[in-house]
């Protein structure tokens, strides 16, 4: 089978003509509607998985604090307040704190650039399609016009703001309470 011969996947040809410098690759409205629609879908897809990876992050790391805090207790109760457990618990969470803000800031950027993305995808898709409800519209607003009028995922993000929130009190207060046991305030 020759190359021009092989059967085309046009989901694939929608979802890469962006990133290879096609703009005109198709003739029709609908069919460039057809692209958009696809591409702002993928986007969507893309922010709800980094949402749930957001989320697992933060619960794997208050399980990791709890963890922390348990340990230094059983090594408090079994061997008395000593300076280099205690040193110990305040570099992990520390660590842990560090590196799970990183990560965290990382997941951030990607969900706010598939959002833009979308977004912007869809503002295409309305370029095309118009302002005009579907009842009253041609074939093509009547198709898109749902894709592109529901609004958004609101634009703040208050589950990071939350997440670190909690987080910076777990750390701090692990930190705090080995401290103030190995100084001797708290026994």
């Amino acid at each position: 089978m020759l190359h021009h011969e092989m059967p085309v996947n046009k989901r694939q040809i929608a979802l890469t003509a962006g990133f290879v410098g096609y703009t005109d690759w198709r003739n029709t409205e609908m069919e460039k509607a057809e692209l958009y629609r696809l591409r702002a879908e993928d986007y969507a897809r893309s922010f709800e998985s980094l949402r749930s990876i957001e989320w697992r992050v933060a619960f794997q790391v208050y399980v990791g604090y709890a963890a922390i805090s348990l340990g230094y207790s059983a090594l408090l109760e079994k061997n008395g307040p000593s300076w280099i457990v205690t040193i110990a618990a305040c570099v992990v969470t520390a660590i842990m704190f560090i590196t799970t803000l990183y990560l965290s800031i990382r997941v951030q950027e990607r969900m706010h650039t598939a959002r833009q993305l979308q977004n912007e995808y869809l503002s295409q898709l309305d370029e095309l399609a118009g302002d005009a409800a579907p009842e009253k519209s041609s074939t093509l607003q009547g198709r898109f016009w749902f894709a592109t009028h529901t609004p958004p995922i609101h634009g703040k993000w208050y589950a990071f703001l939350a997440q670190t929130t909690i987080s910076v009190t777990w750390a701090l207060g692990i930190i705090a309470f080995a401290i103030l046991t190995a100084v001797g305030l708290i026994g």
